[in-house]
This record gives structure tokens, sequence and C-alpha cells, in this order.
């Protein structure tokens, strides 16, 4: 039986990720070790749901010595971008995009209720 290997961005990571860990020898744990890194942030950067940080995985590409930069490649091709806001929807969002911001929102004077959560604007 012939396995089909997944288009994702973050599978192909999470994928490689895992392949050179075992490829090194390393347990979890050694890699834990190596990465400087807690044994909740390595157990999601391999398996986990995710995206892992910038952070996380150069810390990654360290321990595993590999060069970060093609983990880094496919680190952006699976995040949302703050650049397909600017450009319009993505494909396959329905014609909306996301606007992204690092400012905390404030609420309308007189308003309360929504907890500062951030809405989808039609594009």
């Amino acid at each position: 039986m012939r396995t089909v290997l997944s288009q994702d961005p973050l599978d192909r990571l999470k994928r490689r990720l895992r392949v050179m860990r075992t490829s090194r020898g390393l347990s979890m744990a050694g890699l834990e070790l190596r990465g400087g890194l807690g044994h909740t942030t390595v157990g999601q950067a391999l398996n986990g749901p995710s995206v892992p940080s910038e952070q996380t995985v150069v810390a990654l590409a360290e321990a595993l010595r590999i060069p970060a930069e093609p983990l880094l490649a496919l680190r952006a091709e699976a995040c949302p971008s703050v650049q397909r806001a600017v450009d319009g929807a993505a494909p396959g969002t329905g014609g909306i995009a996301l606007a992204v911001s690092r400012r905390r929102p404030v609420p309308s004077p007189g308003r309360s209720g929504n907890g500062g959560a951030v809405s989808r604007a039609s594009a």
C-alpha cells in the first residue's frame, strides 16, 4: 500500500521535523534539552494542530543542526499572512479578507460585552 503525502505546508513542516529528529537518533526529551524548549512546546511543534512560533522553529533547527530557512519557509506558507489581507481575500475564503492587528481593540464608548472580539470584514 502506498502512502499519500500531504501537500499542506504545516503537515510538511511537522513531518520534516519528526523525520529529522528520528534520523538524528534523538528522543523527544533529547530534542527538548538540545533546543532549550519545554515538553509541551516540542510536542505541539512536531505533532500539534497549530503553527509553531518562528522562535520555536529556529530553536528546533539549531537543535537538529539543520538550516532553519527551509523550515521557516514552510512555516510562512502555513501561517495566515498579513499580506493576504492587504492584497485582498485569500483563495478559498469566499471573498472575505481577514485583517490582522497586533493592537488591542478599544471598546466603543457606551458599548460593552463583545470582549474586544475582532469581526471579519467583506473584501
